[in-house]
């Protein structure tokens, strides 16, 4: 997996996963407080080793990574800062302050001048947003022993996703636009940006619902569920009889594994913190992409890394979808002392959303690679 994820957010979305996949325990969802104490670490290797790639050739004063996205490259923020707090070195300790500083000062905003755009030059919102920059802000207010900031960061967090929600939200189907304002857009209901907006909204949600202050912001918190929770079932609502989701769903264009994954997880996740049961369509996604996993590990049937509009052979972000999928859908069914109930899909090929199949975790090994597709 490591050996693949070369972009930023394919590093840090692969960190994620490999923390959550090996020292649970420090995830936002397994954790019981946050942020982890010094003696809670150390990162797992190939996460560590990953961060340490991306830093290497970072400038004093800058972000983790000059890029044309001002997002991705946040995406390594959470596990950066379990580094700082697990090593006390100063040197990772700068690179998150000066990444905050960064996210805050230089990225352009919008008309309000409190949204922060997902590009770097000028204001522009993707639904990847979400997944990247609100998870890092909101561990970042954690992290800090001023309590005032702290509440303060895990706010804007907040705000992040509401704003990003207010301007991508279709209002005919509760979906959520790929791209919009800046010089050109993606109107487009893409899947996998559904899977990234909801699991980074359970991912701030959990950051505040285990924080210091959580009583405090219990309306923000129940907010981030609601958004969540009406994403998830707005999605479901186009689950194909396979059990997988279009790349575009209001395209029908080709069954996309990468998007099928990241709502699928978001929806254990919902589960798992709600304690509810999970979405019949989960278990469904679950089986179809049991199905889809070679003989290599690699999950097939995925959208192309680099172009968004097609269909590609290997994709990172789809891996580390998986892998995290495999950890919460386990998590779910141990404690819930049930299992996927439904049958074996017999759809090979996408048709129209009915009902279909789940399964047992899979084999997902060498992993990663996708989407700096067009972000210039």
């Amino acid at each position: 997996m490591v050996d693949n994820s070369k972009r930023p957010w394919e590093r840090g979305t692969m960190m994620e996963a490999i923390i959550e996949h090996e020292r649970p325990e420090l995830s936002v969802f397994g954790a019981q407080q946050v942020p982890v104490g010094a003696g809670d670490g150390p990162l797992p290797d190939a996460a560590l080793q990953s961060l340490d790639e991306m830093l290497a050739d970072r400038k004093d004063n800058g972000p983790f990574q000059w890029d044309g996205s001002a997002a991705d490259p946040a995406s390594v923020g959470t596990a950066a800062m379990m580094h700082a707090i697990f090593s006390d070195s100063d040197k990772y300790k700068d690179a998150v302050k000066d990444e905050l500083i960064y996210l805050h000062q230089d990225v352009p905003r919008d008309s309000s001048y409190e949204i922060i755009s997902h590009r770097a030059d000028e204001f522009q919102a993707w639904a990847d947003f979400l997944a990247m920059v609100p998870p890092t802000i909101a561990y970042y207010g954690v992290y800090q022993s001023d309590g005032y900031e702290r509440e303060r960061a895990l706010k804007f967090a907040w705000r992040q996703c509401q704003g990003y929600r207010d301007i991508l939200r279709d209002p005919d189907t509760g979906l959520y636009r790929h791209i919009m304002e800046g010089p050109w857009n993606d109107q487009g209901l893409w899947a996998t940006g559904q899977g990234w907006a909801a699991f980074g909204m359970l991912r701030v949600h959990q950051t505040i619902s285990k924080s210091a202050i959580a009583s405090s912001l219990t309306s923000e918190a129940q907010d981030l569920l609601n958004w969540t929770k009406e994403l998830i079932d707005a999605t479901w609502a186009h689950q194909l009889e396979s059990g997988a989701l279009f790349n575009y769903i209001d395209r029908q264009d080709f069954e996309d594994s990468s998007g099928t994954a990241a709502v699928a997880l978001a929806s254990y996740r919902y589960a798992l913190i709600t304690g509810t049961t999970v979405h019949e369509s989960a278990e469904k996604a679950l089986r179809r992409l049991t199905e889809l996993v070679d003989d290599d590990g690699w999950v097939q049937r995925v959208v192309n890394p680099i172009d968004f509009a097609n269909e590609g052979e290997h994709s990172p972000e789809a891996q580390s979808f998986v892998v995290m999928l495999d950890v919460a859908s386990r998590e779910y069914y141990n404690q819930s002392g049930t299992a996927p109930s439904l049958p074996t899909s017999s759809a090979d090929s996408p048709s129209e959303p009915t009902d279909s199949p789940t399964p047992e975790p899979t084999k997902t090994g060498n992993c990663h690679r996708r989407r700096h597709r067009r972000r210039m």
